[in-house]
């Protein structure tokens, strides 16, 4: 599956990417909520008001890993620039993307992950919580356990369904983050290496998208015998760095030059202040809990 994102990338480029991800999206959606509707009676409702997991530090670290890929890492900022920058080249140097239209995406695209996000926690309370189950450790066998669980207790229909959205999940995160990292790292190259040659972008992007897909199969190989505790290293280094991108991303948008009229408001710079320290305290409390 890398390594055929990879191709579908290095030849389509861009544009594949955004038509083949708003396909998948399309299925995510509708086989997520589906599946949502059907679990609704399963779900123990009590629990939400059940907050005995605060006192045990395993759920505290468990939230920190958690939090560092939901909804996405913050270094996404990044990827997302560029994409936009790609989206700007259709309309021509002369006609970018006006800031509104990209600020309206942006909260669209964050509104309706939330809404998934909620969504696959349910999914998951009403199939493997009510079921006390626990997950099983490798990647494949995780897999196969939930579409078994949807199968025994829901049925054929919607086991189909959570095996339609789990696939698209892969395949959307796997197209996503191979271009993510490919053109980040090219981007990063050509601005080092002063070229701004749209020839010599492409090469490095070639280059730099096989080297990370070798470098995940490798992983796959390599570090997936312990699938949670893999998960939980990525996620929690994830959430771990986050507030040193987050502060490059404030300095960025309130240091650097670019339009007046573009920067944050008073009021966002504020959030934006109190969500790093949130972010650094939080951060702090794991290594504590780690160390403990």
């Amino acid at each position: 599956m890398l390594a055929a994102a990879g191709l579908l990338l290095i030849a389509g480029g861009y544009g594949w990417l955004d038509r083949i991800n708003r396909l998948l999206l399309a299925f995510l959606v509708v086989s997520t909520l589906a599946t949502t509707l059907l679990v609704l009676p399963r779900v123990e409702w009590g629990s939400l008001f059940a907050f005995g997991w605060a006192a045990d530090p395993m759920a505290l670290l468990f939230i920190v890993a958690l939090a560092g890929f939901m909804p996405n890492p913050l270094d996404a900022s990044v990827a997302v620039s560029l994409w936009t920058i790609e989206g700007e080249k259709p309309h021509g140097t002369e006609r970018p993307i006006p800031l509104a239209t990209a600020r309206s995406g942006f909260v669209w695209s964050y509104g309706l992950t939330t809404l998934l996000a909620v969504c696959f926690c349910i999914m998951g309370a009403g199939v493997m919580h009510s079921a006390d189950t626990a997950p099983a450790p490798d990647a494949a066998g995780f897999a196969a356990q939930i579409i078994d669980l949807y199968r025994s207790t829901l049925g054929p229909i919607p086991a189909l369904l959570a095996a339609i959205a789990a696939l698209s999940v892969m395949l959307t995160t796997a197209i996503a983050a191979t271009d993510a990292y490919g053109r980040t790292y090219a981007a990063g190259w050509d601005e080092l290496a002063g070229t701004g040659d749209g020839t010599r972008f492409r090469a490095s992007y070639a280059f730099f998208t096989l080297g990370w897909i070798a470098l995940a199969i490798a992983a796959l190989f390599l570090l997936l015998a312990e699938f949670a505790s893999f998960i939980d290293l990525v996620t929690s280094t994830s959430f771990l760095i986050a507030p040193v991108i987050a502060l490059l991303n404030h300095l960025v948008v309130t240091r650097c030059p670019m339009p007046e009229d573009t920067r944050p408001g008073p009021a966002m710079r504020w959030l934006s202040l109190a969500a790093i320290l949130v972010m650094t305290g939080i951060a702090a409390m794991y290594l504590l809990l780690r160390a403990g």
